[in-house]
Parts: C-alpha cells; sequence; structure tokens
C-alpha cells in the first residue's frame, strides 16, 4: 500500500477511513462526486506505522507508558512530552521522504503553483463515539509552505497523537 494518496485517487474513499482516516475518506469521496475540492493527498496509517517502526518509536513509546503511571496526569503528561520530543526530532526515513517528495510534487504540479500554501492535519481513523467526540484534538498547521514545512508538520502531527 501506497505510503501518501492523492485525494482524487481511487484508493483515497469511504471505505479507505482506516488507511487515511474519516476527513481525508470524505474530501476523496467529494472529489469523485465532482465537488470542488482542493487538491491533496493523505498521509497513510502505513506511513505512519512505519515511521514508527523504522526509528524505534513503536517499542519506546510502549517503554514509556507502561513506566509511567498513568493514573498520575502529571506522570502521563510528562511521558507524552518525552515522545513528542522525540517524535519531532527524528528524521524520515528515505523511503518516507521520497513518498512526501513525490506526493508534493504532483500536487504543486496540479495546481500549478511553486508558492502554494497547505493544510497539514490529522484524519482520524476512529469514528467519534456516541459519548465521545475526537474532533481537535491533534495540532493543525496551515499556511504550510515547502517540502521541508510539510515534513515538518507531518512530524507534528504524528507526535500531537501523544
Amino acid at each position: 500500500m501506497p505510503h501518501c494518496i492523492r485525494f482524487n485517487n481511487e484508493d483515497c474513499h469511504s471505505d479507505a477511513v482506516e488507511l487515511v482516516g474519516g476527513k481525508n475518506a470524505s474530501l476523496g469521496e467529494l472529489r469523485a462526486a465532482g465537488v470542488r475540492v482542493p487538491p491533496g493527498f493523505a498521509v497513510t496509517t502505513d506511513f505512519y506505522t512505519r515511521f514508527l517502526e523504522c526509528t524505534g518509536f513503536k517499542d519506546k513509546i510502549q517503554d514509556d507508558l507502561n513506566a509511567s503511571d498513568l493514573t498520575d496526569t502529571a506522570a502521563a503528561e510528562d511521558a507524552g512530552e518525552d515522545i513528542r520530543t522525540a517524535i519531532k526530532s527524528e528524521s524520515f526515513p528515505e523511503d518516507l521522504n521520497e513518498a512526501l517528495e513525490v506526493a508534493w510534487n504532483e500536487l504543486q504540479e496540479d495546481v500549478n503553483d511553486q508558492s502554494l500554501e497547505v493544510a497539514v492535519r490529522s484524519s482520524a481513523t476512529a469514528e467519534d463515539l456516541p459519548d465521545a467526540s475526537f474532533a481537535g484534538q491533534q495540532d493543525t498547521y496551515l499556511h504550510v509552505t515547502g517540502l521541508e514545512d510539510v515534513k515538518e508538520r507531518v512530524r507534528d502531527c504524528i507526535a500531537s497523537l501523544f
């Protein structure tokens, strides 16, 4: 499965929520229906999983959480801060860098704008529950320009899960 999927790709649709999240799946559906939605791409859950596995964060996160008393708010906040700091300081593996670069370059070609500004935001793969909403829990960044800023903000969005 690809690490980045375009909204106008047949893989970005309502049955792909587990891969691209609810917002992105909906954007793909809207574009497929002919609604004028700005072009974009989704970073997939495969991207996220690969990043955590290649960097060793999958084990680090589990170790940090296991070592913390998560019933203690301060300890939980400290564990989250440690995880966020580590994620933000790590580079993407080469294949993920390449996936972002290809998706970014294709998006720039689509809009024919080298000074393109985008939003980088999370798109949860779990739906809201009858008694709980997950909206707004992860970071969103507006007016992001350039590939390096996109990469940084993708890392920030991943970090904001913690």
